[in-house]
């Protein structure tokens, strides 16, 4: 799968991972050579740009934008979660119905020790997961690559102080965009 093109297009490429999927007319992305998949997130990027509240592309796609995108490449309904104790048992749901999750991730850019770690809350990329067997496969679109890992230690390392390559090199989860149950 390709990596982002540039530093403001990890949602937009997870987004087209996930498209890729499900819509048709995108399942030609994971074929398409660097160059094209560059273009074609330049374009969904406009277009997210302009979902739901003015968001500058130079911040890369604001959490309602994912939502969108993911609702509109998947059919369902999508709706976003501070990921807190307790969303972790929607997320995991989903992910058992076979349903794509997004989740933004971030901190690590306060250079600060436990517990004050925590207090850096800004979202700064986007992975996306699915099921695959009794683990978990992350798209990590900075590298372009996939991680596997068990649900546990996903959820261990997704509320830790620790820099995480397949978050991205962010240190935790704190958004999660996740379907609504069936």
């Amino acid at each position: 799968m390709h990596r982002q093109a540039t530093d403001t297009t990890c949602g937009i490429a997870a987004a087209l991972q996930v498209a890729s999927k499900h819509v048709p007319s995108v399942k030609k992305y994971a074929d398409m050579n660097a160059a094209e998949a560059a273009l074609q997130q330049e374009r969904v990027h406009r277009i997210a740009s302009r979902m739901g509240m003015p968001w500058p592309r130079s911040l890369g796609t604001s959490p309602w934008a994912m939502t969108g995108l993911l609702s509109r490449a998947t059919g369902l309904k999508y709706r976003r979660y501070a990921w807190i104790p307790g969303i972790e048992d929607l997320a995991l749901s989903a992910l058992k119905r076979g349903e794509d999750v997004a989740f933004f991730t971030g901190g690590g850019t306060l250079k600060v020790k436990k517990p004050w770690c925590f207090a850096d809350v800004i979202p700064r990329h986007v992975i996306t997961a699915s099921i695959r067997g009794n683990q978990i496969e992350i798209f990590e679109p900075a590298e372009g690559r996939y991680w596997t890992m068990e649900w546990s230690d996903f959820v261990a390392r997704s509320r830790s102080c620790t820099r995480e390559r397949a978050f991205g090199n962010w240190q935790r989860v704190l958004v999660a965009v996740i379907p609504e149950g069936m």
